[in-house]
C-alpha cells in the first residue's frame, strides 16, 4: 500500500458512495475481461478461472446447460460458492437447470477475499 493513501475505509462511506465504488469496480473488472456481466461477480470469476486453466470457449450467458467448452471439446458446468466458515447456509451450492454437460467444476471462494480455497470436479 501507498504510504500516501489512507487504507480504504468502507464504514466512511455513505450508502450511495458505496454503490457508486460497487459500480466503480464492476466497470473495472469487466474492463480488464474477469467478468462478463454486470451480476454478482462470482458466476463470471468462476468461468473465468475455468477457463484459464482448461482452455477453450465460454457459452453465451444465455446457456443453461454448461459455461465452458473446453479445448478437448468437454462441456463443463461450472458452480461457485462464496463460504463464510460461520455460516453453514452460505456453503450449498446452487441446483443444476439441466444435465446436458460433461463434468461439473465446483469452487469456494473465501467470502471475505475471494480467495479460492477449494475445487473440485465431477463427470457429468
Amino acid at each position: 500500500m501507498s504510504p500516501h493513501r489512507p487504507p480504504f475505509d468502507p464504514a466512511a462511506l455513505t450508502v450511495r458512495q458505496l454503490l457508486a465504488s460497487s459500480v466503480a469496480v464492476i466497470d473495472e473488472l469487466l474492463r480488464r475481461g474477469l467478468i462478463r456481466t454486470r451480476n454478482s461477480p462470482l458466476g463470471d470469476l468462476a468461468e473465468s478461472l475455468a477457463l484459464r486453466a482448461y482452455g477453450g470457449e465460454l457459452a453465451p450467458n444465455s446457456e443453461k446447460s454448461f459455461d465452458l467448452s473446453t479445448a478437448d471439446g468437454r462441456r463443463l458446468q461450472v458452480k461457485a460458492r462464496l463460504v463464510r466458515p460461520d455460516d453453514k447456509r452460505s456453503q450449498k451450492f446452487s441446483a443444476f437447470r439441466s444435465w446436458d454437460f460433461d463434468a461439473a467444476l465446483f469452487l469456494v471462494f473465501d467470502a471475505s477475499t475471494y480467495d479460492l480455497t477449494w475445487a473440485r470436479g465431477r463427470p457429468g
